[in-house]
């Protein structure tokens, strides 16, 4: 599973929710995604209660998440933009 939320044009919190799997197919490994939600309009917070109770109630083991809807405090967003920076040289 993974949580992705974001701020829309108005500022609001949009929240889109996938269900990502693997599966062999022959020798090969093959990727499915399926979208449960798009750009909806929930809190990263409600998004995540609801798919974690999914992922469970299906034995799937793990959420990943990722809640761009709270800007980080100034010191951290300059930390992370300096790694940035360095990575991509």
């Amino acid at each position: 599973m993974l949580v992705e939320t974001a701020l829309d044009e108005n500022g609001n919190p949009v929240t889109t929710i996938e269900h990502v799997a693997s599966r062999v197919v022959g020798e090969n490994v093959r990727w499915e995604v399926a979208t449960l939600g798009q750009s909806v309009p929930l809190s990263h917070a409600a998004a995540l209660e609801w798919a974690v109770s999914y992922a469970a109630s299906r034995g799937i083991p793990v959420v990943y998440e990722r809640d761009d809807s709270i800007p980080p405090p100034p010191q951290a967003a300059a930390s992370s933009a300096g790694a940035r920076s360095r990575a991509s040289k």
